[in-house]
């Protein structure tokens, strides 16, 4: 039969010549009066996963589970799965030994770059693991009835720009794969917008503030001596990423109360 694959289904930048054998997905049989309609696809995310059923078989054999794919085709994916069963590392089995097993689907969609993500029920450790390769440090989970569900993630400013992906592609995937939009803050940042609050005499803060006196002296060192151009000490900066941790879980305890109020 013959099958059409449109402009949306198709990878970027991928073109073939006659007498090409590919791989598609079939997304749809459409009837007609003379023979059906069929709609394959390349870029949808389920050719992902039907590839990962046929290379891993610990999916295909109901081992392992796909929980959920976030892909731009052509681009990146990440595929969060998690094992059914105890013994076995989901993530080394759809890699594959010397990652063979991925590598053999990277090849089949044109060098798309595939991130493969342990699901975790706990949504901070699963947001963590989205953010790979950038290391994230912490995450505040704002849960808002009205607004949706909004995580803010603090990452050292070494980070940010891994974190955010190449035109924000590794954040936009991460928020597509946990189901939460994700606010990427580096510590520095967090850490003048709450000194800025606090010189400004906000309420919020005035918790930390009254309890935390020692610590914001010695983070307005740190950051002037950041602001002159010198060498920040690592010690320095887990003491900036500490104070930006506290200042956003009051600011996450306030809007909370001011909900339930």
């Amino acid at each position: 039969a013959e099958a059409v694959m449109p402009r949306p289904h198709q990878i970027p930048g991928e073109k073939f010549k006659s007498g090409d054998k590919i791989r598609v997905l079939v997304v749809e049989v459409k009837r007609s009066n003379r023979s059906p309609q069929i709609v394959v696809s390349r870029g949808h995310r389920n050719m992902l996963k039907r590839l990962l059923e046929y290379e891993v078989p610990e999916i295909y054999n109901g081992q392992v589970e796909i929980k959920n794919i976030a892909r731009e085709a052509g681009g990146r994916s990440k595929v969060a799965v998690v094992a059914l069963m105890d013994n076995i590392d989901p993530v080394g089995a759809c890699v594959g030994i010397k990652g063979n097993r991925i590598q053999n689907i990277v090849k089949e969609l044109h060098n798309e770059k595939i991130d493969v993500i342990e699901w975790s029920p706990n949504h901070e450790e699963f947001i963590k693991k989205a953010l790979n390769p950038a290391q994230a440090r912490a995450v505040f989970l704002d849960d808002d009835p009205d607004q949706g569900r909004t995580a803010v993630v603090l990452v050292p400013d070494d980070h940010l720009s891994q974190a955010i992906g190449r035109e924000g592609q590794n954040a936009r995937l991460a928020a597509k794969l946990t189901h939460w939009r994700i606010d990427i803050k580096a510590v520095s940042e967090a850490v003048s917008q709450a000194l800025e609050q606090i010189e400004a005499g906000s309420a919020d803060l005035q918790p930390v503030v009254q309890k935390h006196g020692a610590l914001i002296t010695e983070v307005k060192r740190v950051m002037d001596k950041k602001n002159a151009g010198l060498t920040v000490q690592p010690e320095e900066y887990t003491t900036l990423g500490r104070f930006a941790e506290i200042v956003e879980n009051q600011i996450l305890q306030v809007k909370i109360q001011s909900r339930q109020a």
